[in-house]
């Protein structure tokens, strides 16, 4: 009679075990804290997304879910730190276009790969970008905008830095338009947003959440949107599109939740229904829409298809405007 060696009886009870042990975590999940870690400063946008899911997450599920703001080096620190998480749903980042789409195509020596190291959950929100200028400027419409440049011997137009999704947006606009924009990289968007309010440059790319309090107090005109769609946050402004430059293919300024690569699909899935819960949230709807976010809830895969076409659009966005790797 043959008989089976003890060491194969205790590998394959060992596997079974495991395979046992795994399904009862993804039963139970979640049965302890969340962490949501995030590469900005308390304040900043994203952060206000990050607390507003979070805490009414933490209401849904029944478990806190801790905030930790990571801030430095664009981004990546917090990209980097997720990368390296056990895999099982507790550790998440809320990622955004500049450190997931743009990053990686600007910075070949990045630590992380976005496709390889992460799994997309579900995106959150859209922040739209407006060009809005200095009211001495004189410029309220797109057609100003020529007249502007011609006068004063260029466009110049202020970003919170080279490589941004502000910059990259507005070299796209460049290239149709053919207009003389000059851009005037900051380091940061407080100090670009100063210098515009103060009058020290007559343009500035920026987000809408960030500039609505300025428009709202006559100290910034927006002029157009750089994207698709309009915001509800400024309902007059016109698109790009409808100024008339219809084969602009412009990204959006999106953010989203990730997870560590290899994180159990079930896992995923919960997340991605507690996410879109508390998304969905009327308060939380209001809360993000209010600081000037469009709010966005779709599937996993949703996310994913929309990742490929970012990194398409921003491919193209940095050859035309002849942006050079870090």
């Amino acid at each position: 009679m043959h008989t089976i060696p003890r060491r194969s009886i205790a590998l394959a009870l060992g596997l079974l075990m495991g395979v046992a042990n795994l399904a009862n975590a993804q039963a139970t999940f979640p049965d302890k804290p969340i962490r949501i870690i995030l590469g900005f400063a308390p304040g900043a946008i994203t952060d206000t997304v990050a607390r507003a899911v979070g805490a009414q997450m933490s209401k849904n599920i029944g478990q806190p879910v801790v905030v930790e703001n990571r801030a430095g080096a664009g981004g990546t620190l917090a990209s980097e730190a997720v990368a390296r998480a056990p895999a099982d749903g507790y550790t998440l980042l809320l990622g955004e276009a500049g450190g997931m789409s743009i990053n990686p195509l600007l910075m070949p020596n990045l630590s992380y790969n976005p496709e390889r190291d992460f799994v997309p959950i579900a995106q959150v929100v859209n922040l739209p970008l407006v060009l809005v200028a200095h009211p001495g400027a004189n410029i309220k419409k797109v057609g100003d905008l020529a007249t502007y440049g011609a006068a004063n011997k260029g466009l110049n137009y202020g970003t919170a830095g080279p490589g941004t999704i502000q910059h990259l947006s507005v070299e796209l606009f460049k290239v149709a338009s053919k207009l003389p924009f000059n851009h005037i990289p900051y380091r940061g968007g407080a100090p670009a947003l100063n210098d515009l309010v103060g009058g020290q440059i007559p343009l500035l790319s920026v987000t809408v959440a960030t500039v609505s309090p300025q428009v709202k107090a006559g100290q910034a005109i927006p002029v157009v949107l750089l994207g698709k769609s309009r915001s509800a946050a400024m309902p007059t402004v016109p698109t790009l599109v409808e100024a008339g430059f219809q084969n602009i293919e412009m990204g959006n300024p999106w953010q989203g939740f990730f997870a560590p690569a290899n994180t159990p699909p079930a896992i995923i899935n919960r997340l991605n229904a507690e996410i879109r819960k508390a998304v969905e949230a009327p308060e939380v709807r209001d809360r993000l829409t209010s600081a000037g976010a469009e709010v966005v809830v779709g599937s996993s895969e949703d996310f994913r298809v929309m990742l490929r076409a970012e990194k398409a659009a921003w491919t193209q966005a940095i050859q035309a405007g002849g942006v050079k790797p870090q």
